[in-house]
C-alpha cells in the first residue's frame, strides 16, 4: 500500500505553486496593450519536505513508487493558502454541457473569483475568473481541456491536483533533520 506523505504527521510539508501560462504581449502604435495566450496553462509545484532522519524510510517508500513517472494527487485543501474559504457550502453542478475549448460554465451556484476547482471526470485544475448571476454563467481559466456534461459536479472544497515528479535527482542530506525538495508538474 502506498505511503501518503501529505497525511503523515512525521513529515512536514511546504509547497510553492506556480501557474505557467505561455503568453505574449503586444503594444500597438496607438499604445493599446494586448495579451494573447499561446499555449496550455498548467501548474508546477515544488514540494519541500522536512523530517527527522529516522523517518527517512517513510519518504523512501513513497519515492520508490512515484519517482518513475506514476502520478500522485496533492490535496489542495491541505495547504492553508489553497483551502476554500468562500461563502458557498452547497454542491456546485454544471447545468448545461460545455464543449472543450470553452471558457464559460453554466451553473446556478456562484463561486467567488479566484476559487480553484476540478470537475468530477477531469484531473485539470481550473480557476473561477467571474460569475454572471443574471445569465448564471461562470467564466473560468484556462479553457476547458475536455467536454463537461450537464450534471457534472465541480469540486471546490477539496480539489486534488494530479502531479508527476519532474526532478531526476533527489539530493538527501544524511543529517538529524532532513530537508529536501521535489519538483513536480501538473499531469494533464
Amino acid at each position: 500500500m502506498a505511503v501518503d506523505i501529505f497525511n503523515n504527521n512525521d513529515l512536514k510539508i511546504g509547497v510553492t505553486l506556480k501557474s505557467v501560462a505561455p503568453f505574449f504581449n503586444n503594444r500597438t502604435a496607438s499604445g493599446k496593450f494586448s495579451r494573447r495566450y499561446s499555449g496550455i496553462q498548467y501548474f508546477e509545484m515544488d514540494i519541500n519536505l522536512q523530517f527527522q532522519g529516522e523517518k527517512q524510510y517513510i519518504f523512501d517508500q513513497w519515492l520508490s513508487e512515484y519517482r518513475y513517472g506514476k502520478p500522485f494527487y496533492f490535496p489542495m485543501a491541505k495547504s492553508i493558502n489553497l483551502k476554500y474559504r468562500g461563502a458557498q457550502n452547497s454542491i456546485c453542478v454544471v447545468t448545461d454541457p460545455a464543449m472543450a475549448g470553452g471558457r464559460q460554465i453554466k451553473t446556478i451556484v456562484p463561486l467567488e473569483a479566484g476559487t480553484r476547482f476540478t470537475f468530477t471526470n477531469q484531473a485539470k485544475v481550473y480557476e473561477v475568473v467571474s460569475y454572471d448571476a443574471q445569465n448564471q454563467t461562470m467564466n473560468i481559466f484556462p479553457n476547458l481541456r475536455e467536454q463537461v456534461t450537464a450534471g457534472e459536479i465541480m469540486n471546490y472544497q477539496n480539489p486534488q491536483m494530479k502531479l508527476v515528479m519532474t526532478n531526476g535527482t533527489i539530493e538527501t542530506d544524511l543529517e538529524q533533520i532532513v530537508r529536501l525538495k521535489i519538483t513536480t508538474t501538473e499531469a494533464i
